[in-house]
């Protein structure tokens, strides 16, 4: 795993694994809801997955690259951009 001084953090896994998280619904959606994520062992913080890519090569060894991002106030059911269109 790589973290970005922003605070994102980015994890590489075995596209197979990653499929597989995405399928049982243990990974969200892009953008979706937050989840805990725990790495370095540090204490979970919230964060929003915000892209998943392909690094690698072709093949069953390519990487899933996915990189969360803090939560912030906005990615809470998209609160901050909903009030701002209401207006």
């Amino acid at each position: 795993f790589v973290v970005s001084a922003d605070g994102t953090v980015t994890i590489f896994a075995k596209m197979p694994t990653a499929l597989q998280l995405f399928a049982e619904g243990t990974l969200p959606r892009i953008g979706g809801e937050p989840v805990q994520v725990s790495f370095g062992g540090r204490a979970p913080s919230s964060m929003v997955l915000a892209e998943v890519r392909r690094g690698g090569q072709f093949g069953y060894n390519d990487v899933a690259v996915l990189e969360f991002r803090p939560v912030r106030v906005k990615d809470v059911h998209g609160a901050t951009e909903r009030r701002k269109l209401a207006r």
